[in-house]
């Protein structure tokens, strides 16, 4: 019988490379995840990003009545615009007028001919044009607010509440 002339050679260490590629695709998994995670947080979707005075914004949404005391004890009524989607007003921010993210109801104000109007239009989807600002007052009851220079109802005010909320109901 022949003796080997060589050495067999060791076998190759296996589990290193493969120990790297599992550990390389975990990693990957657990990036996708935390960024899936974000994204569904944010609703899938990027906000809005408006922009304060002196930026003027179109923004469209149902009117509410708010009422609410302020701290010296007058009783005070006021529109809000409810958006089904929330924005971010950002731009042209400064000491005064902050950042503010997710934000989904405006206060609105406006000289009295048209806030009068706008507080006739409880339950209407309106769409308003106008300068925001931050809250700064105790009569300010929403982050931000608009002051309103037109709006344009989009249905038919003539149609009753009642039959406009049986109406938005899937």
């Amino acid at each position: 019988m022949p003796e080997p002339t060589e050495r067999a050679n060791k076998p190759l260490r296996t589990w290193r490379p493969m120990a790297a590629w599992t550990a390389g695709i975990l990693l990957a998994l657990g990036l996708a995840l935390v960024a899936l995670t974000i994204w569904h947080r944010s609703g899938g979707q990027h906000e809005p990003v408006l922009g304060y005075e002196p930026d003027v914004e179109k923004i469209s949404g149902i009117v509410s009545i708010g009422h609410a005391r302020h701290p010296n004890g007058t009783k005070m009524t006021y529109p809000v615009l409810t958006m089904t989607k929330s924005i971010t007003v950002s731009r042209n921010s400064d000491g005064f007028n902050q950042p503010e993210q997710h934000i989904t109801e405006i206060q609105l104000v406006s000289d009295n001919q048209l806030a009068s109007k706008l507080l006739k239009s409880d339950g209407l989807r309106v769409e308003v044009t106008g300068k925001l600002f931050h809250e700064h007052t105790a009569w300010h009851m929403c982050k931000i607010l608009m002051d309103v220079e037109s709006y344009r109802p989009m249905q038919d005010p003539s149609v009753p509440k009642k039959a406009r909320a049986e109406e938005a109901k899937p």
